[in-house]
């Protein structure tokens, strides 16, 4: 049995009982939802056929034509943590960022902008979301390299964890990770599996790793050679994203209530394009003509057969043996099937209509359900990297890997001095009169806010939620516009003193350096 049909068997006829169970068919499930993405899942139609739920055969030459997977899993991977990363962990403010970070410790931004650079998590955060999107779950790995006096955060492909196990705070307590990989040496393939236990579960006062090769203990050089060892640390590096809860440990996607509306769409949308094709190359009847009588070329492969049928040459004719199919009603249906697709990915229309040039706030109103969606899944993931980040900076603390993680140790982890958050965020886009307009309902705010008794500087933070960098820069100003003015008064004063009404200007001559008073009826020279 191939993978497909592995993974599309598990998907139409899941196992029942447990969620143990569940997650054991849902490797399958992981590599055809994978094919769905690419658009490869009707290449094998003959496995794909002897797993389709009987009573719901699709066309036997159906292909890709319609599956809208990848653009509805792209529109996620853009909005999720899309956008510019702000690799010193900044706010958001001053600089954009897609993970603006939420903390008043500089240090902590320091070393979350380090660990982001060691993990190249400006490529790697796209990963995160299409694997979960795509799959219905991701795993984020704290891999501790001592040897090169480095930690950083690792995408997994969730089939490669064949076990795991939670809390009931969505915590991991227990990972096994089991993959082929090859030997950099002889090049030949095995199998790597490594087990990851808290404490709590093996009942040792720290977390515990074990290596495999090909089914027994062994030992790799990036971990000096051990077999098995023990962390100074209590927690189990590893975080888990499923996309959508479906009250298993393990996730599922947003689109699994669609697969079949997919199939049938692209079954039609074959269907017709075959119907075109036969049009353009049909094969022909000829009636009254002798075999011998009349020569075909057929260049190709498209070339277009003849069939023979003995009759008086009174009655000869040639038809095309095509059946007459109404390729507008077909087209219609097609048409309504993608409509209901969208309907149940509306996800789709809203990108459809960004690229219309549809405003940031009327998007917002027709797509309220896409809008809450975003932000759901925003939740899930940024959770799961917070807690990545708290755990990977408590262990490159410890280790003293960098300066940049100075201050900070496994105490910091279990004393709540890791602790931060990642920020909202814009989801739409903004057109520059709503952005005025945002502007001008902010300063109107601060402005009552002000004349209500609240002083400026409170208003500014929280109501347009200024920095006190910020803050800073706006006395400077003050304090600068504060000295023009009053040398505008002095050089005023002086002028007075002098005799000046104060509507004379003083022109200076470029010659001596002298300068004659004029008024203001007299003509400037050029």
């Amino acid at each position: 049995m191939t993978r497909i049909t592995a993974a599309i068997n598990s998907f139409w006829n899941p196992p029942s009982g447990d969620a143990g169970e569940f997650g054991a068919g849902r490797v399958g499930r992981y590599d055809w939802f994978w094919q769905l993405y690419w658009n490869t899942a009707y290449d094998d139609l003959e496995s794909y056929f002897t797993n389709y739920p009987a009573g719901s055969k699709l066309y036997k030459y159906t292909r890709g034509l319609r599956n809208p997977i990848k653009r509805w899993v792209d529109f996620y991977v853009a909005n999720v943590w899309g956008g510019p990363l702000d690799l010193d962990a900044g706010d958001g403010r001053s600089v954009p960022s897609a993970l603006p970070i939420v903390t008043d410790d500089e240090k902590l931004r320091r070393a979350i902008g380090r660990l982001w650079t060691w993990s190249n998590w400006n490529s790697k955060r796209s990963l995160a979301v299409r694997y979960s999107t795509t799959l219905g779950d991701c795993f984020i790995k704290v891999v501790d390299r001592p040897l090169l006096q480095k930690v950083y955060l690792q995408v997994l492909w969730p089939g490669d964890v064949a076990e795991a196990t939670w809390d009931d705070f969505g915590n991991i307590k227990r990972a096994v990770i089991e993959h082929d990989a090859i030997d950099p040496e002889t090049k030949r393939t095995y199998t790597y599996k490594e087990v990851i236990e808290h404490p709590a579960t093996w009942g040792g006062r720290f977390t515990r790793f074990t290596t495999y090769r090909n089914g027994g203990e062994f030992g790799y050089p990036e971990n000096s050679n051990l077999a098995q060892w023990e962390t100074p640390y209590d927690f189990l590096p590893m975080t888990s994203i499923p996309w959508m809860d479906v009250g298993s440990d393990w996730g599922s996607v947003g689109f699994i209530a669609t697969v079949r509306k997919i199939d049938a769409a692209n079954a039609l949308a074959s269907q017709l394009a075959d119907q075109v094709g036969k049009a353009v190359h049909t094969p022909l009847v000829m009636f009254g003509v002798q075999a011998g009588d009349v020569t075909v070329a057929q260049p190709d492969a498209d070339g277009i057969p003849v069939m023979y049928v003995n009759r008086p040459p009174s009655e000869a004719s040639i038809e095309p043996l095509i059946s007459d199919l109404n390729l507008d009603h077909g087209l219609a249906l097609l048409d309504a099937q993608i409509a209901e697709i969208q309907e149940d990915l509306p996800e789709l229309r809203m990108a459809e209509a960004i690229r219309t040039g549809m405003s940031g706030e009327a998007l917002g109103r027709a797509f309220s359900d896409v809008m809450a969606n975003i932000q759901a899944c925003r939740a899930n993931h940024d959770s799961a990297l917070v807690r990545a980040q708290m755990m990977a900076v408590a262990i490159a603390g410890a280790s003293r890997y960098h300066a940049d993680f100075a201050g900070f140790d496994l105490n910091s982890y279990a004393g709540g001095r890791l602790d931060h958050g990642i920020g909202s965020r814009p989801v739409l886009p903004r057109s520059t009169e709503e952005e005025f307009d945002q502007a001008a309902r902010g300063w109107t705010m601060v402005k009552e806010a002000v004349a209500s008794g609240l002083p400026m500087a409170t208003a500014l933070r929280e109501i347009l939620g200024w920095t006190g960098e910020q803050m800073a820069e706006m006395a400077a100003d003050q304090a600068g516009e504060a000295d023009l003015t009053a040398m505008m008064l002095e050089g005023a004063r002086r002028r007075f003193d002098q005799g000046s009404t104060g509507n004379a200007l003083l022109e200076e001559d470029g010659d001596t350096g002298t300068g004659r008073r004029l008024t203001l009826g007299d003509t400037v020279r050029e």
